[in-house]
């Protein structure tokens, strides 16, 4: 449906090789709004209109009603300003620990070694574990020791031995 248009920079934003403020189409969970903005009091996500006939989802209706008012959309990636991460549907507290760890291994770009790591937090790694197998190999060209930097680092926090 076009709900999620992206723009011609969409990659060089991403990467932040382009950096700044940019007017995009569609900015997704978080959102910074000028309270004092002509527009403010008219910006919801819920009721949607009667008149919106898309599917159920408040950021399409509220990124299409912020358009239909003439409110412009900005992603600024002039800094970097962490990770943010997405609360998905889980029925146990090991379907979450398994969500984040797939989540930490996606953003542990091979140019990232580490994510920061916040002073109030105590850090908490599962005990070494061979999941139940003799040995785990790892298998890596020598070419590519960026690639066995991420995949230790990846072992070492979710506790694979």
């Amino acid at each position: 449906g076009g709900y999620y248009k992206s723009v011609p920079e969409y990659k060089e934003i991403l990467r932040r090789s382009k950096l700044g403020a940019h007017q995009v189409p569609m900015v997704h969970s978080t959102l910074l709004i000028d309270l004092q903005g002509e527009h403010a009091d008219k910006l919801k996500y819920f009721p949607m209109d009667k008149s919106y006939t898309g599917p159920i989802d408040d950021i399409i209706h509220f990124g299409i009603q912020a358009k239909s008012l003439g409110v412009p959309m900005f992603v600024d990636n002039e800094y970097f300003y962490g990770y943010m991460l997405t609360r998905g549907e889980f029925n146990t507290v090991s379907e979450e620990v398994v969500a984040w760890q797939e989540y930490y291994a996606e953003v542990l770009l091979p140019e990232v070694e580490q994510l920061p790591k916040s002073a109030h937090l105590k850090e908490i790694k599962p005990a070494p574990s061979k999941l139940g197998f003799d040995e785990i190999y790892m298998v890596n060209l020598e070419r590519r020791p960026e690639r066995r930097n991420r995949m230790l680092a990846l072992f070492d926090q979710m506790g694979i031995d």
